[in-house]
């Protein structure tokens, strides 16, 4: 019996993981067409396409470009696909950037490449990443003391009923930066030793090479292992300050990968410290005699913070109906009641403090940035590593809540209206304009996820929709059946979660 319970135990998260799999295989993006799957060997930029932004086309063609021609630099038709996320020093062009997420996918690009679809392969490599952001929430709400399925919850929530759902599908950043904040809080929960530190370290580079920003909203976690180091103590009317020697390894882990950051500078821009939104935007490509030469505009592209945006920036992030975070995730009220709820109980309330601090430096940053609405996008995709650290409260709710006879009328509610606006957007499209852009297009478009109810009626971006149901259902029919099988499948755990001892 005990056997029989161990493999009972150990084979629950490799078969949840298949589950998962399966579940985002039928929305990844795609049709068919007269040579095969589409968009494994052309630039089709049309709504719902897997290119239909440049966040992830830019990306895709830097892996192309070093996969396929083992060059960092873009050719005239690689440049053309990647605009307006292009930049160009000299006669040179490359994504604005940085590269992490291209050289993530390099891997993914070849094995897809054996079997004719490379696009799809280089896709997989966010798909498989946002599959592990899962298990890491569930493991670190454990931790915490929140029940094994009720832990779970929390992670399959993250992924199917936010917008990390509409971006799993995509080949942008938010989901493998999720995936290093999550890992490096983890992490903290780890001895500290030099092993563990040299993993710090290396997730802090890795974190700067997927986006800047991840250096930011690892900031807590860096200051919370450097208090584990740095003691402060009076002696003798003096204060003796002593540093435990494992901390230095930190930058060995960093260090590599900053060199490899500072290398791919200076191949791009010219310099090792100037990151390619120093170099500018290419604004356009004109000919000139005959060969296309690219315009580009000079100046700071780089993300630029002006406080006096942070009170604009904060409404649009989050409760605005053009991107609010509780607004496209309401579920998320769920888990920041849990992390509050683990506070008040927990004996070590300085990790909570942690969590709550990592949420604030993704939040306030992007607040004061000038682009809070993330272009053209759907929900708050900036803020998609934060949703990732709330639902590891979700576990947690369910486990302290009390009387739990009232947990059903507040989470289910609120997960099957997140289920619903967010399968309805990774069905459809992540392409959703700003409000004051959408106000002055010649064609209407809705600022909200209206557009995609309207999109889904007609149409639907799913390849496995096209392939194996076109004949049998509608596009609207798809849609709810996927969305009735994810909430009775997300409300079976909860309900089982109701049940368990954490």
């Amino acid at each position: 019996m005990k056997i029989l319970t161990r493999i009972k135990k150990n084979s629950l998260n490799p078969a949840l993981f298949l589950v998962g799999l399966l579940l985002l295989s039928l929305l990844v993006k795609g049709q068919p067409g007269p040579q095969g799957i589409r968009y494994q060997h052309g630039y089709d930029t049309s709504v719902g396409s897997p290119f239909e932004s440049s966040n992830s086309s830019a990306r895709y063609a830097l892996t192309e470009a070093i996969a396929k021609y083992h060059t960092i630099y873009f050719d005239i038709q690689e440049a053309v696909f990647s605009l307006p996320d292009l930049a160009g020093h000299g006669e040179r062009y490359y994504p604005i950037f940085t590269p992490g997420i291209s050289f993530l996918a390099v891997p993914f690009y070849w094995l897809g490449n054996l079997f004719g679809y490379p696009q799809i392969g280089a896709y997989f490599s966010t798909l498989i990443i946002s599959l592990l952001d899962i298990f890491l929430i569930a493991k670190i709400s454990q931790k915490l003391g929140g029940g094994k399925v009720a832990s779970l919850l929390g992670g399959f929530t993250f992924l199917f009923a936010t917008n990390a759902l509409s971006y799993s599908l995509t080949l942008t950043q938010h989901l493998a930066g999720s995936f290093v904040i999550l890992l490096a809080i983890l992490s903290l929960t780890w001895d500290r030793n030099f092993k563990n530190n040299l993993i710090f370290g290396v997730l802090v580079g890795i974190g700067a090479l997927f986006d800047i920003p991840n250096v930011l909203a690892l900031l807590p976690a860096l200051f919370y292992v450097l208090s584990r180091h740095i003691h402060i103590a009076e002696y003798s009317n003096r204060l003796k300050i002593s540093i435990r020697p494992s901390l230095f390894v930190l930058a060995l882990g960093v260090l590599p990968l900053v060199a490899v950051f500072f290398w791919y500078n200076l191949a791009t821009t010219g310099s090792a410290l100037s990151v390619a939104q120093f170099g500018g935007r290419v604004k356009s490509f004109q000919p000139v005699n005959i060969a296309p030469k690219a315009s580009i505009v000079h100046g700071p592209q780089l993300l630029t913070y002006n406080p006096r945006e942070m009170v604009q920036g904060l409404y649009i992030l989050i409760v605005s109906n053009e991107r609010g975070w509780f607004y496209y995730n309401p579920i998320i009220a769920v888990g920041l009641l849990g992390l509050i709820l683990g506070y008040r109980k927990s004996q070590s309330k300085s990790f909570f403090v942690l969590l709550f601090s990592t949420i604030l430096m993704i939040i306030v940053p992007y607040s004061m940035f000038g682009d809070p609405w993330g272009g053209w996008s759907f929900g708050a995709r900036y803020l998609i590593p934060a949703s990732a650290v709330a639902c590891i409260g979700i576990g947690l709710a369910v486990s302290y809540i009390r009387p739990k006879i009232l947990l059903p009328f507040i989470f289910i509610p609120l997960l099957a209206l997140s289920l619903y606006i967010n399968i309805l957007g990774a069905l459809t499209t992540a392409q959703i304009p700003p409000k004051q852009e959408a106000q002055y297009l010649s064609t209407h478009i809705p600022y909200t996820y209206k557009y995609n109810q309207q999109l889904i009626k007609n149409d639907t971006s799913s390849l496995a929709y096209h392939l194996l149901f076109s004949d049998y259902v509608t596009p609207q029919t798809y849609f709810y059946l996927y969305l009735g099988l994810l909430l009775v499948g997300l409300t079976g755990l909860f309900i089982y979660s109701l049940f368990e001892k954490p």
